[in-house]
């Protein structure tokens, strides 16, 4: 009989002993967070006007936030600018939010870009040197601290999915979607995409918004 993981989706015999999975062991000793459901009711209004193109992904956004989106817009294009939107109305919706990227260095970039955007609400960044608080309203973390948050956003960015440490790393995809709650959805942000996406695309399991302009360009 084929054993799996549920945690970290690990099937390989020699990860089991008695039972148990050895290769996610230290991750799964952490307590199971439980974030009470509050609705926020902030406003926001963008320090700088979006282009007609961005207000038209800003749209697309909110429209499906009952499937996953993947957002692929080039780089410059105004990515985070265009999710906030969606963040707002998520938070003051009273769902639990979060931002997860592949890297520690961007975390605490966006940490800080993200509290100027948002300076009402408690933004916590949960990465190597940063876990003494752990939750807040909105989360900005490393894929690797995804494990600490089983079951607990209705709503996840996750940026630069096909980077590394995350593209093709199982475990840390199966820490992801323990991560999402039953009906939690997922928004991917990039630039490019890998050969996974471009399958998800055809099969429409996720929806595809593209930018391929710069705000500067018309």
């Amino acid at each position: 009989m084929t054993v799996m993981c549920e945690f970290c989706g690990a099937k390989e015999e020699r990860y089991f002993y008695q039972g148990q999975c050895r290769r996610c062991v230290t991750y799964q000793k952490n307590n199971l967070l439980i974030r009470e459901s509050h609705n926020i009711e902030m406003s926001f209004e963008m320090p700088f006007e979006l282009t007609i193109f961005q207000k038209e992904v800003v749209k697309k956004l909110g429209d499906n936030l009952k499937s996953d989106v993947f957002l692929e817009a080039v780089c410059g294009a105004g990515k985070t600018e265009m999710c906030i939107p969606l963040l707002v109305y998520s938070l003051n919706q009273g769902l639990s939010c979060g931002w997860t990227v592949p890297r520690r260095e961007i975390v605490l970039e966006l940490s800080t870009r993200l509290r100027k955007y948002l300076p009402d609400i408690k933004i916590v960044s949960v990465c190597q040197g940063y876990t003494d608080e752990i939750q807040g309203d909105l989360i900005i973390l490393t894929t690797h601290q995804l494990y600490r948050y089983r079951n607990y956003f209705d709503l996840l960015i996750l940026d630069e999915p096909d980077a590394f440490p995350y593209a093709g790393d199982e475990m840390l995809s199966n820490f992801l979607q323990s991560s999402l709650k039953k009906d939690g959805k997922l928004v991917y942000l990039s630039a490019t995409k890998d050969d996974l996406m471009e399958e998800r695309i055809e099969e429409n399991s996720v929806e595809h918004i593209q930018l391929p302009i710069r705000p500067n360009l018309k």
